[in-house]
This record gives structure tokens, sequence and C-alpha cells, in this order.
């Protein structure tokens, strides 16, 4: 997470560039994959964590609504652990 996290404090420049990303497989897939990520991050991030972060699940219709510290208790990178749509979807599967 903390990879990814200086990919969202970087903006995409320097550190994610074509010459950084391809020399790292892990930096390869978390830019690949990753992305959606930092953008649900950063919606929450714009609504000061107070609106759901909405996961769809496998079956047609299935969703979880879940709210990422709403008391400000956690730093950002760990926020950001939180909003990895990937992590609710193995908890919700």
């Amino acid at each position: 997470m903390n990879l990814l996290y200086t990919a969202h404090e970087d903006k995409g420049g320097e550190a994610w560039g074509q010459e950084s990303v391809g020399g790292s497989p892990l930096r390869s897939w978390m830019s690949r994959h990753g992305m959606g990520s930092l953008e649900r991050f950063e919606r929450l991030k714009e609504s000061k964590f107070r609106q759901p972060l909405v996961v769809q699940g496998e079956s047609p219709g299935v969703t979880l609504k879940a709210f990422i510290d709403v008391d400000d208790k956690f730093n950002e990178a760990d926020k950001l652990s939180q909003a990895w749509g990937n992590s609710f979807s193995q908890i919700f599967l």
C-alpha cells in the first residue's frame, strides 16, 4: 500500500514514469491494477471520507457499502489500504 500511496503523492510523475515502472514488476502491476483504487481514494478524500465506498459483488445486484475511517484515526496510507476494493471483495464474497 505504501508503494501505491507514493503514486498518489507523486500524482503519476517521475516515480511512475515508463522507465521506473518498466524496471520493476511490482511497480508495473501497481500501475496497471492500483489506479482504480487511487481514483476511489481520491473521491473518498474529497468527501472527507463521509461518503461510502461501494463495492460491486460478483452476483448482479449485490453491493457492499463501507465507510472508511469516518473518525479520522488513520493516516492516508492506511485509508488507502481500506479503500483497496480487492480487500473488500475478498471479505465480502
